[in-house]
């Protein structure tokens, strides 16, 4: 049975092998497609789902090859691609310096490739005889990792005491963010995001949340908390938080979800494509087939963002930019101040009360109209204070 936070996690530790045991005679997981063992020096997996990642895979894998840890390897799997993903990946094995392994995963969606790479890790973990502090991270194909990621995830583990997961942050790259700034005159457009997670993580405030482009959890934590699970929601529409729920779990079984304190630059091709075709939901648009195999946007960064830049109207740039932070500080700061997680005294600090007010009542209505002046007028006041505070 799960227990409560803070309690001694002694009784898990001891028998991590029973832990991973039972975890694949419940999930059924047995015929094993990567034949090499997992060796002491390996004390990271990378698992990364693809679907037709032709345009950024190569990428994702070159920053990889340039980690300045090599106790690491890359398990890609793949959910059926249509196109170039498998030979462009292929092509690349041969230039990398850690082991890189492809396998592919016909059941559609996200969560059943990255739980399938998960399980493949464990299974041979499972036949180590070197011991089971390893590491799982979930990162995705169009994820840059900068170079001391590997060696930071390994660092900030440490021994293991205590520690389930990391939970890391993603943003753009600096060209993307320069070239906004010289379109619209905003700083840090994506970037606010990731700083302000950050920021009120160190101060404390908020709920710690995991998400899919960075991510890393101990393995009999994985185990122990059910791994990833593929979930569908009321419509039928596969929901996009495996990652993150799967740490919600970790955390009733007494374990501590930190910060990762390492930030991945992620391609902004669906933001630039919402802010392009003024959508809110690219993950699902009309017309895409329910089944899941994971967000449909293909374009290519750089034609969507120099399109954007061309085309979109300052007003909608910054329309679309409030919509992310309201979103952002809704579920990250004020969803677990209603719900009693989160301390009131420290909100206060940083928030007035009618800013407080404004995100305990307000609801997504407020920006499905762009008029909307009493909302542009709060989230303003609050960004020209945050980022004055985060020295942007």
């Amino acid at each position: 049975m799960p227990v409560s936070a803070g309690c001694k996690l002694s009784f898990k530790e001891e028998s991590p092998r029973l832990i991973i045991r039972n975890y694949l005679k419940k999930h059924g997981f047995g015929n094993r497609l990567i034949k090499e063992k997992l060796t002491a020096e390996i004390r990271v997996s990378v698992v990364i789902p693809t679907y037709n990642e032709t345009g950024v895979i190569t990428r994702c894998l070159q920053a990889l090859n340039e980690q300045s840890s090599h106790a690491f390897e890359v398990i890609v799997v793949d959910n059926g691609s249509k196109d170039d993903t498998l030979r462009k990946i292929k092509s690349f094995a041969r230039y990398v310096h850690y082991p890189l392994y492809v396998i592919e995963e016909p059941s559609a969606g996200v969560a059943i490739a990255r739980k399938r790479g998960m399980d493949e890790v464990l299974q041979r973990l499972l036949e180590r005889d070197e011991g089971f502090k390893h590491v799982l991270v979930a990162t995705d194909a169009d994820t840059i990792p900068p170079k001391s990621w590997i060696e930071g995830i390994i660092r900030e583990f440490g021994n293991f005491n205590g520690i389930g997961g990391l939970a890391g942050t993603h943003g753009a790259s600096k060209e993307v963010e320069k070239k906004i700034y010289e379109a619209t005159g905003i700083k840090n457009y994506f970037n606010i995001i990731p700083s302000l997670i950050e920021f009120f993580e160190e101060k404390g405030i908020g709920q710690i949340k995991m998400s899919g482009p960075n991510s890393a959890f101990a393995a009999t934590a994985y185990a122990l908390g059910g791994g990833i699970r593929h979930e569908i929601d009321s419509n039928g529409r596969p929901k996009l938080s495996e990652v993150n729920n799967l740490g919600n779990e970790i955390k009733r079984y007494g374990y501590n979800i930190i910060p990762m304190r390492c930030r991945v630059i992620k391609i902004r091709r669906r933001e630039l494509f919402d802010i392009v075709n003024n959508c809110d939901d690219s993950y699902f648009p009309n017309g895409f087939s329910p089944e899941g195999r994971f967000n449909v946007i293909r374009e290519d960064e750089a034609e969507l963002l120099d399109f954007a830049c061309r085309n979109v109207s300052l007003k909608k740039w910054k329309h679309y930019r409030y919509k992310m932070i309201y979103k952002v500080l809704r579920n990250f700061v004020f969803q677990p101040l209603a719900s009693g997680q989160a301390a009131e005294d420290k909100i206060r600090e940083i928030f007035t009360a009618e800013e407080i007010n404004f995100f305990l009542s307000a609801s997504f209505s407020y920006f499905d109209f762009p008029n909307n002046r009493y909302a542009d007028r709060i989230l303003e006041n609050l960004l020209l204070r945050l980022e004055e505070v985060l020295q942007l």
